[in-house]
């Protein structure tokens, strides 16, 4: 027996198929597609509320949901995060990355020194023992850490360094049980400062034991 409830769900599953044969496949998308101008506008705004990016340096077009992304910017990081946040917006398909990384003239020994400050200096990572080798530019790390989440900060962490062209994180991991709440703490609001998908002002930590 057919109730009310069924009636109405076999009407619009009929209408729908009354749509797809007279119009196509394309009938229904066509109301959701999301314009390129649309599409340019949201990766824009999402640049712009980045502390990774300088969304001045970054120039975004779209053609048939495709962003091409063209620019300098003055470290690999902020390369390699303007793709990525331009690929969670709705409606992108891929995207061309051609932003370029301005070179800084500086001596190795300087770009090492300037990745162990970082390294000290980010409330993440200050307790890292990590060794950093740098040769024309290129970094690799070396040492080791208790997490797979701690090695890769320590990338990002150098990575935003200029004079940084190339990284070679070849970090260990070595898990420990004996981590403080303290150490579990900042990294835990590290990683949510740096995942684009956390809008980590929302939320609120709290390690205990």
């Amino acid at each position: 027996m057919f109730t009310d409830k069924n009636i109405k769900a076999l009407a619009v599953c009929l209408t729908a198929l009354m749509v797809f044969c007279l119009y196509g496949p394309d009938s229904y998308s066509r109301e959701k597609d999301i314009s390129d101008r649309d599409i340019t506008h949201q990766v824009n705004n999402e640049l712009l509320f980045d502390p990774g990016v300088s969304s001045h340096l970054v120039d975004v077009k779209t053609d048939a949901g495709i962003v091409t992304m063209t620019g300098t910017v003055d470290n690999i990081l902020a390369k390699e995060r303007s793709a990525e946040i331009a690929k969670r917006v709705k409606g992108v398909k891929s995207v061309v990355n051609r932003i370029k990384v301005k070179p800084v003239k500086e001596a190795d020994e300087q770009v090492r020194q300037n990745a162990l400050e970082a390294l000290s200096f980010n409330p993440a990572t200050e307790r890292y023992e990590i060794k950093v080798a740098v040769e024309d530019g290129t970094v690799t790390l070396s040492g080791t850490v208790n997490s797979w989440a701690e090695k890769q900060l320590a990338g990002k962490v150098v990575k935003r360094v200029k004079g940084v062209r190339e990284l070679d994180n070849a970090v260990s991991v070595r898990y420990r049980s004996d981590r403080s709440d303290d150490e579990i703490l900042r990294e835990i609001r590290e990683k949510m400062e740096w995942d684009i998908y956390v809008d980590e002002t929302w939320i609120e930590v709290a390690v205990n034991d």
